[in-house]
Parts: structure tokens; C-alpha cells; sequence
């Protein structure tokens, strides 16, 4: 879809109302309108009153003009409570549309979106699209309006003066925006200087304490002040061509009131034109004119709004982007078996190969331990059914997890990532996400399971504490606990968990890994076994696990290794050890 179409659909799924378009229109006509229609009388006002005719003969364009004076800032005030108004209601109903499309999004589509350039997509891209009606549509419909009018007006007066009028407004309208939005056309890469900043500063903010440990803080620095100067220049080339528009109008509108006054003259001297007329039709263009004055910029709004479009609509697609259609089979509620036979990655390049099998009936801790980049957390996801496998396939009791529904295999399998995220909104509503409507009871359950009781009961507010976004006003270790406890309310059966101790101290990892390996089996407060995987790098209590496996091998470029998994009597169990509990 080239961006134009894209314009054009997106603003369509803003659903404006037609009828307000209009008024919109009608009231920016009518500001622009009364300017040029005052010059235009208060011009014949002051040449006619010259010749000193009877004070009755001015009258009523003495009143004409303070009904225009006035209308001016009526209309120019209706203009802007209309046409502000019909973007932001817009803006809510497409910002929603791109959410649900999201939401119902493959997992590969949405974690391949950068978070700074998702960010700018539905921050400041969508705002770009306000922009798109204000600046950029309403001022080309308005000056269209306004010049035709303007133009027909004055070759009713005098023909050649309203030829000229409107070669003028041509020129200016049309010719001049247009080279504007040539010079604005971003190229590929001037296009992702925006996002590249917006990430940027973004990893500055959220990462600051680990950059000034690793030392890497004045490197992302100067990328970022790197990225910010690609971005001014962008924009002053912008400028630049929006300046040579506007020099091209200013000379269009000197030419025109030029030829106006000359044939104008001529028309006097034939006897054509009464020289009160010629005044007016001289000073015409140069109120006709104001009506071009925004279109160079109003161009190179909908160039940027065009490109904010097609990222707009790759959004609204992205639930139509799948990797196979799946078929929403039913998951079995009590399911014993899940079995991998796969090639994982995220290049084609780089795979590593897995054989295991999760033993579902009993409940068991399993760790998977290794540096990063060892392929830990896309076998995570792999399991979860959120990325799809290289080569092989995921089964649930036979069934691939990629034809099982997925809001039943959600049920089912939970995976928590590393940096999941942690809302600005009491501790009750950031478990609630997980657990929905549930009482205070089952969370209460939650929190003592992972050990989090007795600090919430520390707390004056409890469950209504109210923390900060991202959970900054709590310890790493709480934190992650916390989303552990999220993790429980789900009711999953199998609970993937991806570097819970990152950022935790040794004493806190300690505790944490002993605390998830002890949640593994058949509790009281849930009533079904529960089978937890945790990936590590940590090495610290991993004896309390029953079965650890350490993932290692040749990570070069293209090369695959085997890292099987084993359960009791499961006939993919490797002949070498395993450490196991007690």
C-alpha cells in the first residue's frame, strides 16, 4: 500500500463525520472570506467616500464593514472549536482500533515492534494525523473555496483581473505546495530519525542505572545526540523548501496585483471601469492571497502525515499477519504432556535444537541455566506458542500448539518475561490484570505463595498501595515476586518463567529460585499441579529443582546443538545426569 492509499484509508477509519467536515469548511471559509470581503469594501469605502458623495450612499458598507470585522473572528472562532474537535474524537477511536488490532496480533508481529517506535507510533504518529485535518486538509479546501470565489468576484468586475487573480492563486495554491512537498519527501532514513531518537531516549531513561554501571551511558549519548542532528537537518531542509514556496508566493501575489492594477488602468482609460472599481480590483490580491499563505506547510503536513499513515496502517494489519491460520481446537483441561521436538531462533541463521518433554501430571520444577543469548528465551516463547518454531513443532498431548485456540492455550502455559511490566495503579489492580474480579482472598493466597505477605502486610495501604510505573518505587526482588504472583492468578498449568533474579542480588536470587522450585507440584490453595520452568543465568539453590539442565554448545553462525530435557521414564531421557532434589 503506497502511502497516499494509506492516507486516504486511514483518515477514512477515523470516521469523521461528513456533516462537520463541512461546517469545519464553511467556518474557515467564512474567517477567510470576511478578510478578503472587508479589504474589498473598506478599498471602495475609502475611494468612493474621496469623491464625497452623499453620507447615505456609505452607510450601509460603513455597517458591511463592521459586520465583517466582526464575522472574522466569529468564524475564525467556530472554525477552531469545529475542526479541533473532529481529530481528537477521531484520534480515540483509531487509537482503540490499532490497540484491538494488537491484541489480537501474532506475538512475532508485536515483539518485533521496537518499544520506542511502537511508542511513536501511537503517540506521535496518530497525533500527526490531527495535524493532517487541521493543517493540512481544512487549509487546502478553505483556500480553494475562498480563491475561487475571490477570483470570480473579481472578473465579474473586470475579466482580466480575475484571469490574472486566479493564474496568481494557481501558482501559489498549487504549484508552490507542491514543490514543498517534494522537498519534504523523506527519504528511508530520514524517515526513522524520529524513532531512532524517541528509542534512544527512551532505553536513556528506563536503562540509566545499568548504562552507568557497564559504563555504556556516554556512547548511547552520543548516538542519541548523533540521531537528534540527522533529525534537525531533515527538518531544516523541510524548512528551507517551505521558505522557497513561500518566496514563490510572495512573487505570485506581486505579479497579480501588478497586472491587476494594469489592465485595471486600461480599463479606466476605455471607459470600462469606474475608477472607484479599479482600487478594489488592485487591492484584491493581496487579501485573496492570505488564503495561500498556509498551503506550503499545509503540504508538507500531509507528506508527514502520509508516512505516519502507512505506519499507522501496518498497525491495523498486524492482526491479519500470521504465520499459519490456526484451526482453535479446544485444549484438554487436564493435560499431561507437553512435548518439543524444534529448531528455535530469532534469525534463520542461528538455530539451536531441542528435544524435551514437560510431565504435566505431577507438577515439576525444571531450570534451564545458561549465558545469554544461548537461545533460552525463544524456547520460552516457543513453548508459549507466541513465536513460531524454526523447523519440528510444539504439542500439547499430541496436538500442535499452533492449532490449539489461543486464548485456550493462554489458559494453559503462561510466560513471563524478563522485562514484563509493572502498572502505575495499586498492587490489587496490577494482580487483578491476570486474575480479573477475583477477591482479595486469592490474592492475599498469591502474594504468601511467593513470599510477598509479609511485606504487603507492612504496608498502611495493603493490596490499595498505589505503586509507580514499572514498579520503580520497589525492590528488584519484589518486583519480580510480584509478577510471579501475577503469574499464579492466571490458573496456568505450566508457568515459563524468564530470568526472574535479573537485577536481584545473591541473597534475593537465593531465596527467589528456592521459592519457585517449591511452587512446583499439587497445592492446597489451587487444587491441581502446577509445573514451573524457570530460565537462569544464575547458578545460585539450583538443587531445589528437580531437574537441571545446563545449555551450552557452538553458537557460530548457522550451527544447531541438542539440549534434551528429560521426566521418569520418558523415552527421550539422555543416558548422561541430571541433579535432582533431596
Amino acid at each position: 500500500m503506497n502511502s497516499t492509499n494509506a492516507l486516504r484509508r486511514v483518515v477514512a477509519e477515523l470516521e469523521l463525520p461528513t456533516s462537520r467536515v463541512i461546517l469545519a469548511v464553511l467556518a474557515g471559509s467564512g474567517a477567510l472570506g470576511s478578510a478578503v470581503a472587508l479589504l474589498a469594501c473598506s478599498a471602495w469605502l475609502i475611494a468612493r467616500a474621496a469623491q464625497q458623495p452623499p453620507m447615505m450612499e456609505l452607510t450601509l458598507v460603513i455597517v458591511a464593514v463592521r459586520g465583517l470585522g466582526i464575522g472574522r473572528g466569529l468564524f475564525r472562532y467556530l472554525e477552531r472549536l469545529i475542526s479541533h474537535d473532529l481529530p481528537l474524537r477521531g484520534l480515540v477511536h483509531i487509537r482503540g482500533r490499532c490497540y484491538a488490532a494488537l491484541a489480537g496480533a501474532p506475538t512475532r508481529v508485536v515483539l518485533g515492534l521496537r518499544r520506542g517506535d511502537l511508542v511513536d507510533r501511537m503517540g506521535t504518529d496518530i497525533d500527526t494525523l490531527a495535524d493532517v485535518l487541521v493543517r493540512g486538509v481544512l487549509p487546502f479546501a478553505v483556500a480553494a473555496t475562498v480563491g475561487t470565489a475571490s477570483a470570480v468576484f473579481s472578473g465579474i468586475v473586470l475579466a482580466e483581473s480575475g484571469v490574472t487573480l486566479a493564474v496568481g492563486l494557481l501558482v501559489a495554491g498549487a504549484v508552490a505546495p507542491l514543490l514543498a512537498a517534494r522537498a519534504a519527501t523523506p527519504t528511508r532514513a530520514q524517515a526513522d530519525s524520529t524513532t531512532e531518537v524517541v528509542t534512544l531516549a527512551q532505553t536513556m531513561i528506563e536503562s540509566a542505572a545499568e548504562l552507568e554501571v557497564s559504563g555504556g551511558r556516554q556512547e548511547l549519548r552520543d548516538q542519541l545526540n548523533d540521531a537528534e542532528q540527522r533529525r534537525v537537518r531533515s527538518l531544516d531542509r523541510t524548512s528551507r523548501s517551505v521558505a522557497g514556496a513561500a518566496a514563490m508566493q510572495a512573487l505570485a501575489a506581486g505579479l497579480s496585483v501588478v497586472g491587476a492594477f494594469w489592465f485595471g488602468v486600461a480599463a479606466v482609460q476605455a471607459g470600462r471601469l469606474d475608477a472607484v472599481w479599479l482600487v478594489v480590483v488592485t487591492l484584491l490580491p493581496l487579501a485573496a492571497f492570505e488564503t495561500t499563505l498556509a498551503l506550503p506547510a499545509a503540504a508538507v503536513e500531509l507528506v508527514r502525515g502520509a508516512r505516519s499513515a502507512t505506519r499507522i496502517a501496518q498497525l491495523l494489519d498486524s492482526s491479519a499477519t500470521g504465520e499459519q491460520p490456526g484451526v482453535g481446537l479446544p485444549a484438554r483441561t487436564d493435560p499431561s504432556r507437553l512435548v518439543a521436538h524444534i529448531d528455535t531462533g530469532w534469525d534463520a541463521t542461528v538455530l539451536r535444537s531441542f528435544d524435551l518433554e514437560l510431565d504435566l501430571r505431577l507438577g515439576r520444577s525444571y531450570a534451564l541455566v545458561g549465558p545469554s543469548g544461548i537461545g533460552k528465551t525463544s524456547l520460552l516463547l516457543t513453548l508459549a506458542g507466541l513465536i513460531p518454531a524454526r523447523a519440528g513443532s510444539v504439542r500439547l498431548d499430541g496436538t500442535d500448539v499452533r492449532l490449539i485456540d489461543q486464548q485456550e492455550l493462554a489458559r494453559l502455559v503462561n510466560y513471563t518475561a524478563e522485562d514484563a511490566h509493572i502498572f502505575a495503579t495499586t498492587i490489587g489492580e496490577n494482580l487483578r490484570l491476570a486474575a480479573g474480579p477475583v477477591p482479595d482472598e486469592e490474592l492475599l493466597d498469591a502474594l504468601r505463595r511467593v513470599g510477598l505477605r509479609s511485606w504487603l502486610e507492612g504496608l498502611p495501604d495493603g493490596l490499595d498501595t498505589v505503586l509507580g510505573s514499572g514498579g520503580v518505587d520497589i525492590s528488584g526482588g519484589q518486583r519480580r515476586r510480584l509478577l510471579v504472583a501475577r503469574a499464579l492468578l492466571t490458573g496456568a498449568r505450566v508457568l515459563l518463567l524468564d530470568e526472574p533474579t535479573e537485577h536481584v542480588d545473591v541473597p534475593g536470587s537465593k531465596a527467589l529460585l528456592r521459592d519457585l522450585a517449591a511452587m512446583s507440584g499439587r497445592h492446597p490453595g489451587l487444587g491441581r499441579p502446577v509445573t514451573v520452568v524457570v530460565a537462569t543465568h544464575a547458578r545460585e539453590c539450583l538443587e531445589h529443582f528437580d531437574f537441571v539442565l545446563e545449555l551450552g554448545g557452538d553458537l557460530s553462525s548457522g550451527s544447531t546443538w541438542k539440549a534434551p530435557l528429560p521426566i521418569p521414564d520418558s523415552p527421550h531421557r539422555p543416558s548422561y545426569p541430571t541433579r535432582r532434589s533431596g
